[in-house]
Parts: C-alpha cells; sequence; structure tokens
C-alpha cells in the first residue's frame, strides 16, 4: 500500500503526500522530490514484486521499480526498500509503520 500510495502521489505531484510514505530521518521532504522529479510529463512509477525478510528487530520490503517521463525519456530504474520495526517494546508508531527507507533509482541498476 504505501508503494501504491507513493506512485500515485508522485503522478499527481503532489510532492507533500509523497514524502509522507518516508521515513522520518530520511531527508527526503516535498522540495526535495519536487527538484529530482518535476520534469515535463508527471512521474509515473512501475513497482515490480518484491520480497520481504526480517533482520534484528525489524521487517524490510525491497522492490524493483521503473520510473518514467513519458515515452521520449530513458526510464530509470532501481529499487525501494521499505522497513517497519517489528512489534517491539518501546517502540514509537512512526517506527511501527511501513516507510521508504532508500531509493537506488537512477544509481545505475
Amino acid at each position: 500500500r504505501v508503494l501504491r500510495f507513493y506512485a500515485a502521489a508522485l503522478h499527481a505531484r503532489d510532492w507533500a503526500a509523497a514524502a509522507k510514505a518516508w521515513g522520518q530521518g530520511s531527508g527526503v521532504t516535498a522540495k526535495t522530490l519536487q527538484d529530482s522529479y518535476d520534469r515535463g510529463d508527471p512521474p509515473t512509477l512501475e513497482v515490480g514484486k518484491g520480497d520481504e525478510e526480517g533482520a534484528a528487530g525489524s521487517s524490510f520490503y525491497e522492490a524493483p521499480v521503473t520510473l518514467r517521463f513519458g515515452a521520449a525519456a530513458p526510464p530509470e530504474h532501481g529499487s525501494l526498500v521499505l522497513r517497519r520495526v517489528n512489534d517491539v517494546p518501546g517502540a514509537t508508531p512512526e517506527q511501527l509503520r511501513w516507510h521508504i527507507e532508500r531509493s537506488t533509482i537512477g544509481q545505475g541498476e
């Protein structure tokens, strides 16, 4: 659901909503998303089937993605990694929610 929400927000150019899909402390803001993705055509994010795994009290989900800006621009490939803290005593609501932790879009993948 987080990735569908993020893809829809990017396509709508709702940078503030898209930034909410990222975890606090990621440094990703509405401004950084707009600076990166506000190009001629609205961005379209295609999300493939990912894999979930757990480690040290957290769960991770990594999905392959393709970002497109219309037919004329070359697609950008990479992955998005989501993370959430498992039901660890003392975890905050922010830590317990799925959120994007990192992206490799456009980094040569």
